[in-house]
């Protein structure tokens, strides 16, 4: 039986490609003891054909290349952009390919279970629930086949998704000329075992209708908002949530992400978008035209299929220089960083996969009562805190 694990921990990225293309169905994805996916092997159903270890995404990335235009983007519809983390560059971008018919469009949603799953659609009601950050690892399923089926009826497909799923549907559909690729700029991604932990510790039981991990009602801000079933609203700032701190800081993504060959200056997607943070104190002129306090995206074209993208009525581009959107965007730059503190965290969570372990380390070692006088200001006034240290 091949030994999956050839593909190094720290490299394998939890894509899901190999379980698409083994030609037996011998590999099903697992999660390890801290939650991260990876494939398994069945040993009765493997016939040692080394497709899985051949065709690995990880060590087969399409070519990547610097991008052709950069802008600072945001929405017109101003009620839309309110359900958008940042600018509103995907939703405008998704919603204008649906109109042009013959389209699908996919994207993770968080299912009625709170599960982060790829779904494709070309329905506007589904398509809303792609919109905002998922601050955890999607699952891909079955979407490499049912992208591939799209493409072989005749239609156009929008796929978007983190770097390295960007790239391995891009080798899966041989990067069709009617596939069309978003990434995401990607600090790494955490478990969905942890998510739903930390979620637990919030709910005390009660059953959930929404999870936002950025409520724009909140600023443009990483502060998450739970919907109940009942009606009621439960908003966490996310200076008081140990899950958005330690996701933040980089403590808690798998191996991979800090090794990740797509967090340099080139990218692999058509487009790449994202927040255009410290937007104000690289381009201060823009200010008298886009209302920051609302959120604004950055978006970098790469390819001539990037430029159709774009041709979209519907967003506001303001033409920035790279180096502006790259100053900050670490992972533009270099993945994310391995501290001392994700050992102390990652071991913390291991004993007993329970968020509220990790959530009492976090109370003595990375609490500030600072952190709860924050939190009590008026959103106004927190951003006009976060312009003033550049920020914004």
């Amino acid at each position: 039986m091949l030994n999956v694990s050839e593909i190094e921990r720290k490299d394998c990225t939890g894509c899901g490609y190999c379980q698409n293309v083994c030609p037996k169905k011998a590999i099903t994805m697992s999660t390890d003891e801290y939650g991260f996916i990876f494939p398994s092997v069945s040993s009765d159903k493997c016939i040692d054909c080394g497709v899985c270890i051949r065709e690995c995404p990880y060590g087969k990335a399409y070519k990547m290349i610097k991008p052709l235009e950069t802008y600072a983007c945001v929405r017109k519809n101003k009620k839309r952009l309110l359900s958008s983390s940042s600018g509103g560059a995907f939703s405008g971008i998704a919603e204008e390919v649906l109109d042009r018919g013959g389209w699908y469009v996919t994207g993770c949603i968080l299912d009625a279970h709170l599960h982060p799953v790829q779904i494709i659609t070309n329905n506007l009601k589904q398509l809303t629930k792609v919109y905002g950050s998922k601050y955890v690892q999607s699952d891909m399923g079955d979407i490499y086949k049912q992208v591939s089926d799209k493409l072989d009826s005749g239609s156009k497909v929008l796929f978007s998704g983190t770097p390295c799923q960007c790239n391995a549907m891009k080798q899966y559909t041989n990067n069709n000329p009617d596939l069309y690729t978003i990434e995401i700029i990607c600090h790494g991604v955490s478990s969905e075992k942890m998510f739903k932990s930390y979620i637990s510790t919030l709910t005390k039981n009660k059953r959930i209708k929404h999870f936002a991990f950025r409520d724009k009602s909140q600023g443009w801000t990483f502060n998450n908002k739970i919907t109940f079933e009942n009606g009621k609203t439960k908003k966490i700032n996310h200076r008081l949530s140990s899950y958005m701190t330690y996701y933040l800081d980089g403590d808690i993504y798998r191996d991979s992400c800090y090794s990740c060959k797509f967090a340099k200056e080139e990218r692999c997607a058509d487009v790449t978008i994202g927040d255009f943070w410290g937007i104000l104190s690289r381009r201060s002129d823009l200010k008298k035209y886009i209302n920051i306090e609302q959120g604004v995206s950055c978006l970098l074209v790469n390819t001539e299929k990037g430029r159709e993208l774009i041709r979209c009525d519907e967003l506001e581009l303001f033409p920035v220089d790279y180096a502006d959107i790259r100053a900050g965007n670490g992972p533009l730059n270099s993945p994310s960083m391995w501290s001392k503190r994700r050992d102390d965290v990652m071991r913390i969570w291991k004993e007993n996969n329970h968020w509220e372990d990790v959530n009492q380390y976090w109370k003595v070692n990375d609490y500030r009562i600072s952190y709860s006088i924050w939190s009590k200001l008026p959103g106004k006034i927190q951003h006009l805190i976060r312009v003033l240290l550049g920020k914004r």
